[in-house]
C-alpha cells in the first residue's frame, strides 16, 4: 500500500516519551485554567522620620494593612525605580553579588534567629547606623549611598520600630543589651557607632557598658538628657500616637513631628511633602502606632546619670536649625564627652535626610582619624 505523502511522520516516540509530553500538556491546561489573583505590589511608606516601610495593601485583622518584613529579597522587587540605589541599580534591601569593581557585599535581609531586625552591606571597618525614634533602617539609605564602598554597614530596627517585634523595652539601657547582643549574634567585636538623636543616646548606654565594643562614637542631634525641649515634644507625639490608636486622626501623628523635626529650608524644598507623609502614614498598621508610644514612653521615664567622659574618640554633630536639640546643647554634650564637636547648617533635626551627604562627610572625615 503506497504511504500517504500528505502525511509526515516523524521519528517515533518511545513510551516513556510519550507519557512525558502527555504529563506537559495536561499541566499545560491546568495552569491555563487557573484563575490569576491580582496582587498589588507593596507601597513603600513614609513617615515622620523618613522612610518607613514596604505596607501590603492587603488587609490583615480588623481590616488593618499588614507589614511587609520583606525577609524574602523577591519582596522589594516591586519597588519603582526611583526607590532604587543609583550606584547598585538595586532596591534597598535587595541582596547583590558585588558593586562595581567587583566588591563583595555581605547581603542580608532577613533576621531570622538574630535579636533585631538588621541589614549588612559592604566591606570594610563596620559603621553601625543607630535610628531616630521614628525611623527605621531604610530612612538611611542615601546615607549609605555616600558611604559604601568604604565601610561595611550596619543597620537594624530598635525594638518596638518598625520590623523589629516591639513593643520597645522600658529602657534605654535595655536597648543598649539589645544591640550588644545583635553585634555578638553578628560576630562583630568592635564597631564605630553613629547615632542619630535616640540612637545617639542608645550609644552612649553601650559606651557605659561595654567601651571595648566602640572604635569610635558619633552622636547627631543629641543633647545631655531629657531636656525641656525634648520632653514638652515627646509629649506631644505621645498624645498624637494615643489619639490614633483610639481611632484618631493618624495623619495628626506628622503634624505633631512636622515643626520639631524639619527645618523651614526643607520644607520650602518640599512642598508635598507634608500632604503626602501625612496621606502615607494612614496606611501603616495600628501595631506602628502602639510600638511609638511604648518608644516615646520609654524616652520619657529614661534616667541619665550623667556623661561621663568617653572612653573612645567621639564626634558631636549639631544641625544649624534644629528645633529640638539647640548647638548649644549639642555642644554641652560634645564637652561632656570630650568629644570633637562639629555643625552641619541649613538642616532640621532630620540631619540625615535632610543633609546626607554632609552628614555622611563629616562621619567619613572623623572616622579617618581613628
Amino acid at each position: 500500500m503506497a504511504a500517504d505523502p500528505s502525511r509526515r511522520e516523524g521519528p517515533r516516540r518511545t513510551h516513556d516519551q510519550s507519557r512525558a509530553a502527555l504529563c506537559l500538556r495536561q499541566l499545560a491546561a491546568r495552569f491555563r485554567r487557573r484563575p490569576r489573583l491580582a496582587r498589588p505590589p507593596p507601597a513603600e511608606v513614609r513617615g515622620p522620620g523618613g522612610v518607613l516601610c514596604a505596607v501590603d495593601r492587603r488587609s490583615g485583622p480588623a481590616g488593618e494593612p499588614q507589614l511587609s518584613r520583606n525577609r524574602s529579597p523577591t519582596a522589594l522587587r516591586s519597588l519603582p525605580p526611583a526607590h532604587r540605589n543609583p550606584a547598585t541599580g538595586t532596591s534597598p534591601g535587595l541582596p547583590h553579588r558585588s558593586r562595581p569593581g567587583g566588591e563583595p557585599v555581605v547581603s542580608d535581609v532577613a533576621a531570622d534567629g538574630a535579636p533585631l531586625f538588621h541589614r549588612l552591606t559592604g566591606k570594610g571597618p563596620t559603621v553601625a547606623l543607630l535610628n531616630g525614634i521614628s525611623m527605621t533602617l531604610s530612612a538611611w539609605e542615601s546615607v549609605v549611598i555616600e558611604l559604601q564602598g568604604e565601610f561595611q554597614i550596619l543597620r537594624c530596627d530598635f525594638r518596638g520600630q518598625l520590623r523589629s517585634p516591639g513593643p520597645s523595652p522600658p529602657t534605654l539601657g535595655d536597648h543598649a543589651r539589645d544591640l550588644l547582643a545583635l553585634l555578638d549574634h553578628l560576630g562583630l567585636e568592635r564597631v564605630h557607632m553613629v547615632g542619630a538623636s535616640f540612637g545617639a543616646a542608645v550609644a552612649r548606654r553601650v559606651l557605659d557598658r561595654e567601651p571595648r565594643r566602640l572604635h569610635s562614637l558619633v552622636c547627631a542631634t543629641a543633647a545631655v538628657g531629657l531636656t525641656p525641649t525634648l520632653s514638652r515634644a515627646a509629649r506631644q507625639w505621645l498624645h498624637a500616637a494615643r489619639a490614633a490608636l483610639a481611632g484618631g486622626d493618624r495623619g495628626a501623628v506628622f503634624d505633631a513631628f512636622e515643626p520639631w523635626v524639619y527645618s523651614t529650608r526643607y520644607l520650602e524644598e518640599h512642598p508635598r511633602h507634608r500632604q503626602v507623609f501625612r496621606a502615607q502614614l494612614a496606611t501603616l498598621p495600628r501595631r506602628w502606632f502602639a510600638d511609638l508610644v511604648s518608644l516615646l514612653e520609654c524616652v520619657l521615664s529614661d534616667e541619665d546619670h550623667g556623661v561621663p567622659r568617653a572612653a573612645c574618640p567621639a564626634l558631636v554633630i549639631a544641625a544649624g536649625e534644629d528645633r529640638l536639640v539647640s548647638v548649644e546643647q549639642a555642644a554641652e554634650l560634645a564637652s561632656r564627652l570630650g568629644a570633637a564637636f562639629e555643625i552641619v547648617p541649613d538642616s532640621g533635626h532630620a540631619l540625615p535626610i535632610e543633609r546626607p551627604a554632609a552628614f555622611a562627610d563629616a562621619c567619613r572625615r572623623f572616622i579617618a582619624t581613628v
